[in-house]
Formats: structure tokens, sequence, C-alpha cells
């Protein structure tokens, strides 16, 4: 670097040497540190004012400036969080090799994201389809990638060399016109107008919308918001449908905008109102009529909240009870799989090794034990990874809550045949870490629920990030079930999900009817504002 310090950059972190001494520099929360948890460096690159940036394997940028590491990640925008190459032109662009293609961002863009001068921060993104062989640059040593004197970089991939010539890249002006197409409750398509009026209790509301732009469409972003709900807006990338459950009584407006293929957003947009009625309950002249009751009836009301609290103590007494018994459940599911799957491999080990005790003289009969023995360990390690991974999946170990969530629903799309949909927003240390577990397991027990039970077509689970809380939605179109037999909520693991709530100081609520499909709403406090 300027100062005369040599960097170097390893799988286990960043080290640099400085007065003939190699020290290692920690790139993650000193309360952290861990060798074991520092990212695998893959390019290092020194701007003007003498900052450094760190392109890792899976974690993003790190910035240091001076004595403070900020850090940037495919969350907060960036194309990928791999980043195998960085290389700055001659108009401040930083361009960035991945396993997923080329991108490029302004490098003042990102220090104003980092300040918080910005919300968000436009990547452009080149692929296969742009020109490239392949998508996938190799990366991991020094230098990764150049520029010559005419604006060219060149970027080397798993297919040759990608040449970006940086000074014949346009930007497209063009504003997309931007309409909203269709408009679907949970029985009925809506005539698409500038107002409409829907019923207190319909499950869901899915907005279709769409923009117009004939330069690589496939790179139209879109964000949206329902004004008088949740006013910040919200960036879907080229998702095209916006779903919203039990929207509350009140009077709302729909807006989406789009960009194109270069970042320019249309502004515009398109708009829709939409009234939700309220039921009558929630009417003033019940409010009147509930003032006059509450008047009259007030030693009545008193009793029965005595007798109330009465049934609630005795709903915890049985709570408990229940809790113990899927407890002990799940440890003799365990101890029946280590018995049945795991003991049983290493009895057959066991028995091969006796075998081949006993055939010393005979090389090839010493082989086929050896075989025997190796094929029974590779069954017994995955036995061993298979219990593990029940017990603690490995993306929530690796990569955090959000990412796990996102990677059980791209599970989920791949192996079943129900239609899913979902919205995860950044959710990661808004809980304790050691705590996370179980609010996956509960979003995990919900969807294995729809899968058995519900015989749905579609699904949707949205899980957002509030002022003071986490919301999550899962919402099925299938049977439903009555609420009101409790033999229902035994039956589907509900018990475990209330259980594994209320360690997080949340609350959980159903709502179902049989042949009306079935919406789980979950609550969780925020521990960690910060």
């Amino acid at each position: 670097s300027s100062d005369g310090t040599i960097w170097l950059a390893a799988g286990g972190g960043l080290n640099f040497i400085k007065d003939d001494q190699v020290y290692f520099h920690p790139l993650i929360d000193k309360g952290q540190q861990d060798i074991e948890r520092e990212p695998n460096i893959r390019a290092i690159y020194e701007d003007h004012e003498g900052l450094l940036w760190i392109g890792t394997y899976g974690n993003g940028i790190y910035v240091i400036r001076k004595d403070t590491i900020q850090h940037i990640t495919q969350q907060d925008g960036l194309f990928d969080n791999v980043v195998s190459h960085i290389i700055e032109d001659e108009t401040g662009n930083f361009w960035m090799g991945s396993n997923r293609g080329i991108s490029s961002v302004k490098r003042n863009e990102l220090l104003d994201y980092l300040d918080g001068t910005i919300d968000e921060f436009w990547v452009s993104t080149f692929g296969v389809a742009d020109g490239m062989k392949s998508a996938e640059t190799n990366g991991g040593f020094q230098p990764s990638a150049n520029i010559d004197g005419e604006g060219r970089i060149y970027f080397p991939t798993v297919a040759g060399v990608a040449v970006v010539d940086t000074r014949k890249i346009k930007t497209n002006d063009i504003l997309p016109p931007v309409y909203i197409e269709n408009l679907r409750t949970f029985d009925s398509t809506l005539v698409v107008q500038d107002s409409i009026v829907l019923d207190y209790n319909t499950p869901f509301l899915e907005i279709g919308y769409t923009a117009i732009s004939f330069t690589e469409p496939e790179k139209v972003q879109f964000k949206y918001r329902l004004n008088g709900l949740d006013n910040s807006w919200i960036d879907v990338g080229n998702r095209r449908t916006a779903l919203y459950s039990r929207i509350p009584p009140g009077n709302y407006t729909f807006e989406v905008q789009a960009s194109n293929n270069d970042g320019i957003w249309n502004t515009e947009g398109a708009s829709i109102t939409i009234v939700i009625q309220p039921p009558f309950w929630q009417t003033n002249w019940f409010y009147v009529l509930i003032g006059f009751l509450l008047l009259t009836t007030g030693p009545g009301i008193y009793y029965m909240r005595v007798q109330r609290l009465k049934k609630e103590n005795e709903r915890q007494k049985k709570f408990t009870e229940q809790l113990i018994d899927s407890q002990e459940q799940e440890r003799r599911r365990i101890a029946a799989e280590l018995h049945d799957g795991l003991g049983q491999q290493i009895l057959v080990i066991k028995n091969r090794v006796e075998l081949a005790k006993y055939s010393v003289d005979n090389p090839g009969e010493i082989k086929q034990q050896l075989d025997e023995i190796l094929q029974s360990a590779v069954h017994s390690i995955q036995d061993v990874r298979t219990i593990s991974h029940g017990l603690r999946p490995v993306h929530l170990e690796k990569f955090g809550l959000t990412e796990a969530l996102n990677n059980l629903f791209e599970e989920l799309e791949q192996v079943t045949e129900i239609k899913w949909s979902h919205y995860i927003d950044d959710i990661d240390e808004l809980i304790p870490k050691e705590k996370e577990i179980n609010l996956y397991r509960v979003v995990q027990e919900g969807t294995k629920n729809i899968i058995k039970h519900s015989s749905a077509f579609t699904a949707s689970i949205f899980v957002r990030r509030l002022d003071d809380e986490i919301r999550i939605t899962l919402i099925d179109d299938g049977k439903g079930f009555n609420i009101l037999n409790r033999d229902s909520f035994t039956g589907f693991g509900f018990t475990g999900m209330q259980e594994r709530i209320q360690t997080l100081g949340g609350t959980l609520e159903f709502e179902s009817e049989p042949g009306d499909g079935t919406t789980i709403n979950i609550r969780i406090p925020i521990f960690n504002n910060g």
C-alpha cells in the first residue's frame, strides 16, 4: 500500500507485513474474533484516498478506512457476495468479478451508502447475455484483473478472458413506463381501475405489475410500497407481483416504480387506491354500544375475567405437560436414528474388521473387507451429517438466519409441487444468536405442516423487519381446519411452535376455517435495534 505496508490475502483472513513482522488484521467484530470465522480473501485494492477494499469469497466487501472497518454484502445491494476482482476505471467506477458475472458500481456511491447519505446504490451487471462465454470469473491471485491505457479491463474466466471496454458503455436514459396489470384475491380476479374496495376479511391481495423496456428487459428492477400500511419502499428486483395478507381496514395507496437496465428510475410509476371496509364491530356506532354495555355490565365482566384467568392457568399447565412430552419424543427420535442408522453401520465395521483379522494371508479377501469397511464409514459419516443438520442447519451456522430461511425456501421450491412465493427482510442479529434456531424451526415446522396437511396449491411467507418487531406471516390456500378443535393443534406440531415462540417473547396466532386456507401470524420483539 502507499504507506509501505505489504497486505497478504489468505483463506483464513487478512494479514500484513510491516517492519519485517507479520501481523493478523481481523475483519469481523472484535467481540467475535475467531480465525475460523474470518473470511476467505480474494482481492485487495487501494484507492487514491488510501482506502483498502477487500473482496472475499462469500462475505462481500470489507472497507478499511483508517481504524474503521465497514462491510457491504448482497443484502445491501451487491451483485454477489463472491468478489474475486476489484479494479477502478477512469471515471471512478469499480468493476468486480464474481461467480455470477461482472458488475460495476460507482465508488462514491458505495462510500455515500456507508456514510448513510444515500439509502441504496445502483449496480450494473454483465453476463453471458452480454457476450461473456462464461459468467464465472477466476480469482485468488494478484493481479487478478488488469486495465490498459484505452480503458479496457481484462477479466479471467473459466472459459477464457472477458474484456470490458469501459469507454464504449453507454447509459440508457429512457424511462420504462409502469403499469398495474392485474388484481387477484383468494377467490376472484378484479378489474384494474383507479380505486378498489375490499372486505376486511379478504385473506390476501395479489397485485401484478410490469414495465416496458426493450433494452435488456430482464434487468428491469421494481420497488413498491403500500402507503398507509408501510410507507417505506420495498426493493423486489425483477419480481412482478406484490402480495399482501389481511390488510387492516383503512384507506391505502399502492405505488410501484421501475428502473431500466442502467438503473434510471421512473419515479412517477403507477398507483391504485385500495379501500378496506371495516367490520361492524370497528364502526363508531358499535363503539358507543360497547361503552354503554360496559357501564351497565361491569361486575359481570369482572367475574368473567376471573374465570378466564383460571382457564389460562389450566391451559398453561397442559401446555407444560405437552412440552415435556414433545421433548421426550425428540430424544427418542434421535436415539432411534443413532441406533438404527449409525449404530448398525458401526456394528458392520466391527464385524468386517473381525473377518479381516482371519484373512491376513489372503490379500484379495482383505481388500474386499476394507472396501466394505470404507462404504460403511461413508454411510456413517452421512448419517452423522444428517443428524447434525437436523439439530443445527449448516446455513444458519455459517451464513446467518436470513440466508438460512432463503435456502429453506429454495429447497422447498425444488422438492414440492406447491407454488411458493416469499419475501424475507434482513433479520440477522435482531434476536440473540443462540435463539435464532427457535425462529428457524418455527418457520420450518409451519412449512412442513403446509406440505403434509394443507393440500395447498400455493403458499407464501413474509418475513418483515418493522421498527420494534419481526413480523412473520405464513399463508396457504389449502383445506384449512377448525381452530376450535384442540386435537388439530396437538397433531400438527403447534405445541412445539408455541413453545419456541414463547422463548423469544413473541406471539403466534392462527386464522383458519375448513376449506378456506390457513394463515399463521408471528410477532417477535427485536432484541437489538442497532
